[in-house]
């Protein structure tokens, strides 16, 4: 993740304010300072709602890109990923992320141990022996079906 330099985000939200209060001054010389102001306030109201309909926007697509749980059900089907969309990795639902034999693994509250590949969108279980049987596949859209693939 691309992480920028905190003083040019400073930079940018000052010149969105000084814009802001320079056109204040300017509407409120041509048209009268409560009209300035009126304008300096829906402004900002009007730049916060477009910016809390955007990220609302994006969780609306985040959940149907993902088409349901981050993670499928465990096999028991007691255990279930945040239901959710949310932005926190730590948000992992009845998992809980471990380690085992130098493996992050998610543990679910059944003691079961699952292993995600994000790149294939595989969900596969981890077993006692450090191998993996493929449990479930992500599609795009379609949320989660049963992996096909019993060979790995």
């Amino acid at each position: 993740m691309r992480h920028h330099h905190p003083l040019l985000l400073w930079i940018v939200g000052v010149s969105f304010l000084l814009i802001s209060v320079l056109g204040t001054i300017e509407v409120g010389r041509d048209h009268g300072w409560l009209r300035g102001v009126g304008y300096f306030v829906l402004f900002w109201v009007g730049l916060v709602a477009v910016l809390a309909l955007l990220f609302a926007s994006l969780l609306v697509y985040e959940w149907l890109r993902r088409g349901g749980p981050r993670y499928p059900p465990c096999h028991n089907g007691t255990c279930q990923g945040r239901r959710w969309v949310s932005f926190v990795d730590k948000d992992l639902g009845d998992y809980r992320r471990t380690f085992a034999d130098g493996e992050s693994v998610l543990r679910c509250k059944c003691a079961r141990d699952y292993v995600e590949d994000l790149i294939e969108g595989r969900f596969m279980e981890r077993l006692q022996d450090g191998t993996r049987r493929p449990y479930m596949l992500h599609r795009p859209f379609r949320g989660w079906s049963p992996d096909g693939d019993k060979d790995g």
